[in-house]
């Protein structure tokens, strides 16, 4: 008997349970969301980037799939982590490791550029590894140009290209 109250008040609260519902509405209200018109930023944009930057040279390392005296070089700005640079080998053949330079480039079309690299005109100094950039200018720094003062002046134009 006790057996069968039991199971017979399980059921009705399992019923009541059941037959409430979640939903906060008053009647006559209905459940539908107006939909909003959020028009989303894009995560990439293509643009046209150009600059010049003081980093110091380390090494040059192979340039893998390439001739063999096709290199890579392997820089830093000040107190930085290294990273990758390409440069033109004529370029590269002149230059002394443990040295700062100037490096210039001009007019590289990147693609898929995060747009957190991005902000008012000026590019994050994280797309220089990126094999698209191609140095095609070099020279000694200004002693204004070097250690905490470096120049890293990065600037992009939106592609229209698309």
């Amino acid at each position: 008997m006790r057996i069968s109250k039991v199971i017979i008040s399980a059921i009705a609260l399992f019923s009541l349970a059941l037959s409430c519902s979640c939903n906060n509405n008053t009647a006559g209200e209905s459940a539908k969301t107006e939909p909003t018109s959020v028009t989303e930023a894009p995560l990439t944009q293509d643009i046209v980037a150009s600059g010049e930057f003081t980093v110091t040279v380390h090494d040059t390392i192979p340039f893998y799939g390439n001739p063999p005296e096709e290199k890579l070089l392997v820089v830093s700005f000040f107190q930085d982590y290294p990273f990758i640079l390409n440069a033109d080998q004529s370029i590269i053949s002149e230059l002394k490791t443990g040295e700062a330079y100037v490096f210039t480039f001009e007019d590289c079309r990147l693609l898929s550029v995060p747009t957190a690299y991005l902000s008012d005109g000026n590019v994050s100094q994280n797309i220089l590894s990126w094999p698209q950039i191609e140095v095609t200018g070099v020279r000694e720094p200004k002693e204004n140009e070097l250690g905490m003062e470096s120049l890293c002046n990065l600037t992009y134009e939106i592609d229209e290209k698309q």
